[in-house]
């Protein structure tokens, strides 16, 4: 699909619902996937198309994780807190995926994703739905610092809040 630096990208695994929670029986190796889905809300998904960031991270068939990232109270949609995580043995199929690993290093590509999903957490950013910084901004900014710049493929919209530390780099606390 396209190429920046030492990452490639492609479409893998687009599914469009639902799904075993499980990566590709096929998979092997080392592998980073973005994934995009709809939001699980009745108006802000099916009605809008407003779509949530998430990281699928795999290192082995027992070692692989999503990451990604919300409101600490999920009924909070502003002026609350992001929680960000790594959740081991877990695996998001739904809406499209594409393959980011890169060329080289992927085992230090993901610690790098681990080790930043920490210091955003610990960071305590506000949430803020639309505006940011929210999940989708979460990714770009984890993504962004372990050497991937993922504005080429995805844009402000739907993916509302992703360009939230881009356009605001001097609030940057971690």
């Amino acid at each position: 699909m396209g190429t920046t630096g030492i990452f490639e990208t492609k479409i893998a695994n687009p599914l469009l619902g639902g799904g075993s929670g499980q990566p590709p029986a096929d998979l092997t190796g080392c592998h980073v996937f973005l994934g995009s889905r709809l939001l699980d809300h009745w108006l802000a998904g099916p009605l809008l198309q407003f779509r949530h960031v998430y990281i699928n991270i795999y290192e082995d068939a027992s070692n692989y994780a999503l990451i990604e990232a919300g409101p600490n109270d999920e009924n909070r949609t502003t002026n609350g807190t992001t929680h960000a995580e790594v959740y081991y043995g877990k695996w998001e199929v739904r809406g499209v995926q594409w393959e980011i690993t890169p060329k080289i290093n992927c085992l230090d590509f993901i610690t790098c994703i681990k080790r930043k999903v920490v210091e955003y957490n610990d960071a305590a950013h506000p949430y803020n739905f639309d505006r940011g910084p929210n999940s989708n901004s979460f990714a770009w900014w984890i993504l962004n610092e372990c050497g991937l710049d993922i504005s080429f493929l995805i844009s402000p919209w739907p993916y509302l809040g992703i360009d939230y530390w881009k356009r605001r780099p001097e609030l940057v606390r971690v």
